[in-house]
């Protein structure tokens, strides 16, 4: 017998028993199980537990997975990772707690804690002030990004310029956002 088929029964019977002690027969009724399956289950003990898993045959259970369900779910799973992976690279080019609190909702704390995790040390004070010279690279920049938002243009302005986005940040808000204009 597979054993990964008995890890999988095992498991499904534990679970079983679980909603049982944990007197959620809504559920076990959901699952077709009726008041004898409950006592009887409520009786099992580990050893029981064994033994079922590796005797019940395979056709005991009928898993049915909705690909396009499990498609949608791993699609916002590979979104979450994107995002995490482009808010690690926005810290480390400088971005501060505002910046990311606009592009994502993420509070001062949670910057602090991604900070930390990261290893990234906590810039003070005031962002520096750009030359005339670095504003307009930067405003060209902007103007010539291709990249489809706003988190992305920033690194684009940061890898093209070793400008730190907090630096840079107070001239794009108040040059495209503040003023109505789409970025």
């Amino acid at each position: 017998m597979n054993s990964h088929h008995v890890e999988f029964r095992y498991q499904v019977i534990r679970y079983l028993v679980t909603l049982v002690s944990n007197g959620d027969f809504e559920h076990l009724q959901q699952l077709g199980l009726n008041a004898t399956h409950h006592a009887a289950l409520s009786r099992l003990n580990c050893g029981d537990l064994e033994r079922i898993a590796h005797h019940i045959p395979n056709h005991l259970f009928q898993l049915s997975i909705n690909p396009q369900q499990l498609d949608r779910v791993l699609c916002c799973c590979q979104h979450h990772q994107s995002d995490r992976v482009l808010v690690e690279h926005l810290l480390n080019a400088g971005a501060s707690a505002p910046v990311l609190n606009r592009l994502y909702g993420l509070t001062s704390a949670d910057v602090a804690r991604l900070r930390q995790q990261l290893h990234i040390p906590l810039v003070q004070g005031r962002p520096r002030v750009l030359s005339d010279s670095e504003q307009d690279h930067v405003y060209r920049l902007w103007q010539t990004s291709n990249q489809p938002t706003l988190a992305e243009k920033l690194l684009h302005l940061h890898q093209h310029t070793t400008i730190p986005i907090r630096s840079i940040w107070p001239y794009v808000t108040d040059w495209f956002l503040n003023s109505n204009n789409t970025f």
